[in-house]
């Protein structure tokens, strides 16, 4: 006999949770996210150097061909590493805030009086 699983919301399926908190973590770490961001741009910058240096600076050979090649590569794992450093930035910062937000508890601390003034005239 089987055990019947009670379904929570659409996070029934194992993977599924586990890919979803992964996700939630991951969108924690915005430092770590920018720099995601950032080296996709620079790759992709790189990668867009090479093809403008195959077209201009080697004739027609096969070094032109694997050069621009390269550099078609490079933008394109560019443009992926700066896709999922945005979407980890914009998308799963807004969905953590709507999921988690912050507590409007009372203070940790009791605020302290402010001292008296028995020295003043």
């Amino acid at each position: 006999m089987m055990k019947k699983v009670k379904p929570e919301g659409f996070f029934f399926i194992k993977g599924l949770q586990k890919a979803y908190h992964w996700l939630l973590n991951f969108s924690q770490h915005t430092q770590r996210n920018l720099v995601i961001l950032i080296s996709g741009f620079s790759v992709t910058l790189l990668g867009l150097l090479l093809v403008i240096l195959a077209e201009f600076f080697f004739g027609q050979s096969i070094k032109q061909e694997i050069l621009a090649l390269i550099g078609v590569a490079l933008i394109v794992i560019g443009l992926t590493a700066a896709a999922i450093g945005y979407f980890c930035l914009s998308v799963l910062g807004l969905v953590r805030y709507i999921l988690y937000k912050p507590n409007k508890s009372k203070p940790t601390s009791t605020p302290q009086p402010p001292p008296s003034k028995k020295d003043s005239p």
